[in-house]
């Protein structure tokens, strides 16, 4: 009788084994295709939400970037006769006997600024950077007693001086630069105007 009950015993284990085999691959691909689901649906609501942040993202970068380049389109001529200004200021020290180490940054900055094709951000650092060269100018030419004693050299950086950018117009100009890279805040948003082609925006601080 015991073997009898042994016997039995171990086909029912057997079976219960098998009957496990069995359903365990059942509940594996069920948990498999709840996985795949929750992908696709992740998949589907990440792109669903990066259009509708760029189709409401873009509209703000468009207006800030019209508020931008119509505010520098006031700055813009100041800027010109500064360049015009800084340039017969180089001109003129050169006239005078002696070429300074900046003479050619400072005419290959001028160039680079009136260049057709440059950007609002390559235009404002050749801004910035024309600038620095002209209060160094300014500097070498008020402690050369060559220059100092020249009335060329003299005149010259009295009408670069006079050049000066309307604080209004810079303030105004950099406020809409600020409103612009706010848009960008955030991640998403800097992502989203990153491939739109929009960039964070330089102040002018000449």
């Amino acid at each position: 009788m015991l073997g009898v009950d042994s016997g039995f015993a171990y086909r029912q284990s057997n079976d219960s084994v098998r009957h496990l085999h069995q359903q365990r691959p059942v509940k594996v691909d069920e948990m498999l295709r709840a996985i795949r689901r929750i992908l696709l649906l992740l998949c589907v609501a990440a792109i669903s939400g990066g259009l509708l942040l760029t189709f409401t993202t873009k509209p703000d970068l468009e207006s800030a970037d019209t508020a931008v380049q119509r505010a520098f389109a006031t700055v813009r001529p100041q800027i010109d006769q500064r360049a015009k200004a800084l340039e017969a200021l180089n001109a003129a020290m050169i006239k005078a006997g002696r070429k300074v180490d900046l003479a050619d940054e400072a005419s290959s900055t001028i160039r680079s600024w009136r260049a057709r094709d440059s950007s609002f951000n390559d235009r404002i650092v050749t801004a910035n950077r024309l600038s620095t060269i002209g209060v160094r100018m300014l500097a070498i030419a008020s402690d050369s007693p060559r220059f100092a004693s020249n009335d060329s050299v003299i005149a010259a950086a009295n009408r670069y001086q006079q050049q000066l950018i309307d604080p209004d117009d810079r303030e105004r100009l950099n406020l809409e630069v600020d409103r612009a890279n706010a848009i960008r805040d955030g991640l998403l948003r800097r992502l989203v105007a990153d491939a739109l082609g929009y960039a964070d925006l330089p102040q002018l601080i000449a």
